[in-house]
């Protein structure tokens, strides 16, 4: 998912903003649509569902951007580094 296109020089206008926005975007425009009494389908709720969705959704856009942000330039993909260095004085 995140080597199978070359990372632009862009930092944050890039396509990962372009791809997981609009998704992000469209959750939440049907959440806002689907107002009552229509938010009910198969027995469930689905405004609850788009909208956990959605903000599932741009939680995962925010660590991917902020990880394009950090990841050196020259290197083909994305790196995720979960330990940080702390240095005392």
């Amino acid at each position: 998912m995140l080597q199978y296109h070359a990372r632009s020089e862009v930092p944050v206008f890039n396509w990962y903003l372009y791809a997981y926005g609009l998704v992000t975007l469209c959750l939440f425009a049907g959440t806002w649509l689907l107002a009552p009494p229509r938010q009910m389908v198969l027995n469930s709720n689905a405004r609850r569902c788009w909208g956990t969705l959605g903000t599932v959704l741009a939680f995962l856009l925010l660590n991917i951007e902020i990880a394009d942000y950090f990841t050196p330039p020259g290197q083909a993909a994305l790196t995720f580094e979960f330990s940080g260095i702390l240095r005392g004085t």
